[in-house]
Order: C-alpha cells, then structure tokens, then sequence
C-alpha cells in the first residue's frame, strides 16, 4: 500500500511543476511516505514551504521527522504557522534549542498580535528577550482586546506611561472591541497620564463617534468648551445625533441642529 501511494506522490509531483513528491506527500499527511522520500537520499534540501506546510496543518510526527533534515536558519514560516493555529506542541519542536535570538523575538511579536498568551509565556522562557519588545507587543495586542493578557505584559514590564499616543489606536479600534475603554482605564490605573491626554482623547473620541470615551475624557481633564467649529461640522455631516445631543446638553454651542 505505502508503494502504490509513493508512486501516487511521484505521479502528482511530476505534472505540477511547483509541487514536489516531498511537499505532495507532507500536504497529504503522508508520514511514511515522507520517511521513504527523505531516507531515499535523493533530497539533498529540505525547502522551508515543506516544514511550514506540516507546521500549518499540524501535522505534529512530520515536523519532527522535516527537522532532522532541515537546519534551523530557514524556520521563521514553520513557527508563524505554528503561532497563527495557538499549536504549542508545535510550537515547541520548532524553537526548543534554538538560541536566534532574532527568531524568539520574531515569533514573540506575532504570538502577542494573534494573543497567544501560551506561546508567549513558553517563548520567553526560551530566551525571548521582552524588554525589548514590551513596547511593540503591547501596542500591538490592543487589537485581540484581552484584557488578561494585555495585564500579563503589563505584570512583566510592559511600559503603558512612555506611549503618548496609545491612546489613539485604543479609540480608533473601538468599534473592533466591545471593552477599549476598560483597556484605557487598566492603562491609567499602571501610571498613564490620562489627564496630560485628556484633550486629544475627547477629540479622537468624538471623530470616531465614541460617547463612552467623550465622557472618561471630559471626567479627567479635558475641556468640552475648547472644540472647533470643524468637529461640531464633522458630527453633524455624519449625523452622530447622540454625541450632538450630549455636546447640547453640557453647555455646547452647536449651533442649527434637528435632533428629530
């Protein structure tokens, strides 16, 4: 049976110019298959797509065999694969002895974008060096809108103090996330300075139709007297009645407006 299926891969490899009867047999899950082709010695390389395609898939038994014949200088699309599908057991055949500390630095930047608190936690114990990523992990995990995970960071030194415009991707992201203003609020409660940002906070909160953030900002620090004539024009050209409403209400000159 494993020789009819061998010739099978060597048959579908050979009329698709771009697909090999190693990456055939591997896309197939073909584990001994594989074992034939590379105990052949007639592969002399093990090309990256091969190894990224079992990371993908999960095809656990073929990374580990791809690995002994595969060096770990080309390995950075198998451990993507393996981050992007949250596969730590794959994950961990991939980078397990690797000391690139470009690399774990890479694949930590990705797990904290896809919010893979798992394989964050394992790639730093592998050597992933957080201090220097802390900043851009944090700003990039605003988006999975985890509020655990975005305080693991937090807990492990990320610095939400030096980022003065964190705050504007919070707020231009809200309509993605049901909880950004709890994400700013665990922002100020670890030392940001929501009352030296208030002002811009209300503006952004306002072009992006964010009543929950006009009033966080309006109750820290910022001014609703101080804004321009060319917000109050913008809200009214996208008719964003409630927040018009609520300007109204607080002594706004919003000038001619039908609420109704």
């Amino acid at each position: 049976m494993v020789q009819i299926l061998l010739h099978e891969v060597m048959y579908r490899g050979t009329i698709y110019s771009n697909v090999t009867p190693l990456k055939m047999a591997v896309q197939c899950n073909k584990l001994e298959i594989v074992k034939l082709l590379l105990e052949s010695g007639n592969i002399i390389v093990i090309n990256s797509e091969e190894l990224a395609c079992a990371a993908f898939k999960g095809y656990a038994d073929i990374v580990k065999i791809l690995l002994e014949y595969h060096s770990n200088d080309n390995i950075e699309s198998a451990i993507n694969g393996a981050i992007k599908r949250n596969n730590l057991q794959i994950l961990k055949l991939l980078v397990t002895g690797n000391t690139n500390i470009t690399i774990l630095n890479d694949a930590f930047r990705l797990a904290c974008i896809f919010g893979r608190i798992d394989c964050i936690k394992f790639l730093l114990g592998c050597g992933a060096n957080f201090p220097n990523w802390s900043d851009k992990a944090l700003y990039s995990t605003v988006l999975s809108g985890n509020l655990d995970f975005i305080n693991f960071l937090i807990e492990n030194g990320a610095d939400v103090i030096t980022h003065s415009q964190l705050h504007v991707r919070i707020i231009r992201d809200g309509n993605k996330l049901n909880n950004n203003l709890n994400i700013l609020k665990l922002f100020v409660q670890n030392g940001y300075d929501i009352n030296a940002n208030a002002t811009l906070i209300l503006r952004e909160a306002l072009l992006n139709n964010f009543i929950e953030f006009a009033q966080y900002a309006c109750e820290n620090g910022a001014n609703i007297n101080l804004i321009s004539d060319h917000i109050i024009e913008y809200l009214k050209k996208n008719n964003f009645k409630e927040l018009l409403k609520w300007l109204h209400d607080h002594g706004v000159d919003i000038g001619e407006y039908e609420f109704f």
